[in-house]
């Protein structure tokens, strides 16, 4: 529109539709190929080399995450196309282009760990440890206080014999074990419910919702 090449086009009996998709498919063949290139070249030789002996499900991975990286590509060019149609300047449009990438590629995905901190609370692990330690101190006071007890009940004894010891210790042993791998468990439930939390607002970002999808596509997340 700013060279006046548009008005030339449009002048010829061409319909809008048909030059707005050929801009999308130019903007998106220029993308893809640079990418796709390097990276069937890139499989060509690990094929060759013999290292990597890929199965029916590698591949079908690899066409999965091939089919959600041209997805991905597809979004940004058509908000492209869309900023470009809105305004009138190209460089309004950059301006508009360049602000929603840092949106979605910066803002969203850490925006998104905030609102998971400030909504799931999980105790620091330095506090964890500080449970479990004043559970192994009470564990402590209570075999002494059994001990006692249990001479108060034997006043023939002077000191409790070495079984009764290892049988009071090993139910206490056991009790104090309970409850440190309930803490744990505890813990971990609620670092998932924190990562699930986030995930789920990262996915509102093309780019984070992308990126969760090529980790479960080659197994390298969470699970």
């Amino acid at each position: 529109a700013e060279k006046g090449t548009l008005k030339l086009v449009l002048a010829n009996p061409v319909p809008r539709v048909t030059v707005l998709h050929a801009k999308l498919a130019a903007a998106f063949l220029s993308l893809l190929l640079p990418l796709f290139i390097p990276c069937l070249f890139g499989m060509i030789l690990m094929q060759v080399s013999g290292h990597l002996l890929w199965q029916t499900a590698h591949w079908l991975r690899i066409l999965l995450l091939f089919g959600s990286a041209m997805l991905y590509i597809a979004i940004f060019v058509v908000l492209g196309l869309l900023f470009s149609c809105l305004v009138k300047r190209s460089a309004d449009a950059f301006l508009w282009l360049v602000m929603c990438w840092l949106l979605c590629v910066w803002v969203i995905p850490r925006l998104s760990l905030f609102i998971a901190n400030a909504v799931i609370a999980v105790p620091a692990a330095q506090m964890i440890e500080q449970q479990k330690g004043e559970i192994d101190r009470q564990w402590y006071r209570d075999s002494e206080r059994s001990q006692q007890q249990w001479l108060l009940q034997h006043p023939e004894h002077v000191v409790v014999p070495n079984e009764v010891v290892g049988q009071m210790n090993g139910e206490l042993q056991q009790q104090a074990q309970q409850h440190k791998s309930r803490i744990d468990e505890q813990y971990r439930a609620l670092q998932q419910q924190r990562i699930g939390l986030t995930l789920w607002f990262a996915r509102i970002s093309p780019s984070a919702a992308f990126e969760n999808i090529a980790l479960v596509l080659s197994q390298t997340d969470m699970s």
